[in-house]
């Protein structure tokens, strides 16, 4: 019966040409539409879920309250305190682990690179509980001891080969900064695509103790320096409300002891902390500070109703020529019934079709979409795969998508052209029963082309806000600049280094500022004074500040509306903008209404010797 079914259809499709290939291709299309964006959404949501304990990890995030209440920032970084105080203080907390990102220079005189210096910009100071609560594969080493004492890196494999080509990393040193030589204790796997953070290098944390590193006492007293990523690993059974509504009172107890000013507000009334799921934080997590940059669980949603639109769209096709030829097929079917069949069996083999029509499609629609995976990587920046050989889920997947999109594409022809009566057609030759389905296939017209529409326009909008994005003037040049990381080694040096620069025929100038413009102005304000009479009188204003010198106007060609630019010639532009205990504080000791994100504003320091550059662009 199947194998008669078969020959059937196969007839059926080869005697109307066209109508297969217009079929089968506008379902291909489709359907490897849907499977490329499938695999975007597969890849996004499988964020971090790769660690075995991805379910029992949370990160500890923090915000800060304006006297309002309302949130002004929110943090996913903390203070390096709280991440020794949390597991002392919450039995329900397994492990924790703090990390500091941080950029370093490192070269080393042997190896593959010999005599090169290297910026790393994904090197992370870690403590040895970073394996007990993340997934780490290593390659050689101890991870139970290769972060244990100070001095001691780990590399990812990449960066192994890149300093030491097939040689082994194991014992070797690499100098770190201008006088660092740290040991390498062990390598482990690099980090896969998937994941919220993609460390090169692991520095054990102890390394923070050396007082001209961070120093031990900042790691337990500095509530201010929100730069650490503090993971938790949690016991089961977790209450995740009931352990952030005991945040408040742990603040006030453990911030609030070191409160220099005894009628200040409590730690709780201006901060808060919080618990964010591991994997959560790829497509739910926005927030002021985080480690790489996330997708949006928004865009997932997007691109799943633009699949099942575009699906649609195929199938109502579908539908629209199937219905239109079937009185092409009315004699078939009063043939059949005249000679027994049953409409069941008329059903199924309309069905089969369908399904057969739908198989040809998937063939096609993998062929599209294994030529437009390029394309689709290049436009997401993912590395996407589409392997079938051992993947048992995915196939069976495709299988089972092809015979559902087979049978919702055909059950409604096959049970209209199942439904002519044989005496009406073998008398008139003509379906008139199929008359009375040409108002669905009008419905079914409309939606198509309304869905059609819709996409239309959302294209044309999404290009237009684009084209808005790429042409809208920002207010410097942003072209032919490069930016060089903060490195203490060229303070002392920084004169004849700007020298030497602008001594290269390529290099047209040279500034220096703590933050560039695309920065996010976290931490880096200060409050204002307004003159009463004779006298500087505090403000409620919050000025949002930027450090830089005399040749940062000219280098991001910024215009200036009024005054003057910085100069080296006026002594008053030289000298240090605000005290340097007064900028600790401010750095140190965040506090409610401290930050509002209106921009930023620049204040001149040529080179003041309070605050270290942090950036470079020339």
């Amino acid at each position: 019966m199947i194998r008669n079914y078969l020959k059937v259809a196969l007839r059926s499709i080869f005697r109307s040409k066209l109508m297969a290939f217009i079929n089968i291709a506008g379902l291909a299309l489709a359907m490897a539409c849907c499977l490329l964006i499938a695999l975007f959404i597969k890849d996004e949501w499988s964020y971090d879920r790769y660690h075995g304990k991805a379910d029992r990890i949370y990160r500890v995030t923090r915000n800060f309250l304006s006297p309002d209440g309302s949130v002004n920032l929110h943090l996913g970084h903390v203070a390096p305190p709280f991440g020794p105080l949390l597991k002392n203080d919450f039995p329900d907390f397994e492990e924790v682990v703090r990390t500091l990102q941080r950029q370093i220079l490192v070269s080393h005189e042997t190896g593959a690179e010999e005599g090169k210096l290297f910026n790393e910009g994904r090197a992370f100071f870690a403590e040895p509980e970073i394996f007990k609560v993340f997934d780490i594969p290593v390659t050689q080493g101890n991870p139970e001891k290769a972060l244990n004492e100070p001095f001691q890196m780990m590399l990812s494999e990449k960066t192994a080969r890149k300093y030491f080509g097939d040689e082994t990393a194991m014992g070797k040193s690499l100098r770190v900064g201008n006088g660092y030589d740290v040991v390498v204790s062990g390598v482990f796997k690099d980090f896969p695509p998937q994941s919220h953070l993609h460390p090169e290098i692991l520095l054990s944390f102890s390394t923070l103790n050396d007082s001209t590193i961070y120093g031990r006492r900042r790691l337990e007293e500095n509530w201010g320096n929100n730069a650490f990523a503090s993971y938790i690993l949690v016991k089961e059974p977790f209450d995740q409300k009931k352990i952030e509504s005991q945040f408040p009172a742990f603040l006030d107890k453990r911030m609030g002891a070191n409160m220099s000013e005894p009628n200040a507000p409590m730690p709780s009334t201006w901060t808060t902390l919080f618990l964010q799921k591991l994997t959560d934080i790829h497509l739910h997590s926005h927030l002021d500070s985080e480690i790489e940059a996330n997708g949006d669980i928004n865009t997932v949603y997007m691109m799943g109703v633009v699949g099942l639109f575009i699906i649609l769209i195929a199938c109502f096709n579908f539908v629209n020529l199937s219905t239109a030829r079937a009185t092409k097929r009315a004699k078939e079917v009063g043939l059949r019934k005249v000679v027994g069949a049953f409409r069941t069996q008329l059903i199924t083999q309309y069905l089969g079709e369908s399904i057969l029509i739908a198989f040809f499609a998937l063939v096609f629609s993998l062929a599209i979409a294994f030529l437009a995976l390029d394309w689709l990587n290049a436009f997401t920046g993912k590395a996407v795969s589409l392997r079938l050989s051992g993947n048992v889920m995915l196939f069976a997947a495709l299988i089972g998508s092809a015979f559902l999109i087979g049978i919702f594409a055909g059950i409604y022809p096959a049970f209209v052209i199942s439904s002519f009566k044989p005496a009406t057609i073998l008398k008139s030759g003509q379906a008139s029963s199929a008359k009375g389905k040409a108002s669905l296939r009008k419905v079914l017209v409309v939606a198509q082309f309304a869905i059609s529409i819709i996409l239309i326009i959302a294209t044309m909008i999404t290009f237009q806000q684009l084209q808005f994005l790429n042409s809208r003037s920002l207010g410097y040049n942003k072209d032919q600049i490069i930016l060089v990381g903060n490195y203490g080694e060229l303070s002392s040096q920084y004169d004849a280094f700007y020298q030497e620069l602008l001594n290269h025929s390529t290099v047209r100038n040279a500034g220096r500022s703590s933050l560039v413009p695309t920065d996010r102005l976290l931490d880096h304000r200060g409050s204002a004074q307004v003159q009463i009479s004779d006298s500087m009188v505090n403000t409620n204003v919050v000025i949002k500040n930027v450090a830089v010198d005399q040749e940062f106007f000219d280098t991001y060609h910024i215009p200036l509306v009024t005054g003057r630019n910085f100069s080296k010639e006026i002594k008053s532009d030289d000298s240090p903008c605000f005290h340097s205990e007064r900028i600790r504080r401010s750095h140190d000791w965040p506090h409610a209404g401290e930050y509002i994100d209106n921009g930023f504003s620049i204040w001149g320091c040529s080179r003041s010797r309070n605050r270290r550059s942090e950036g470079l662009s020339f």
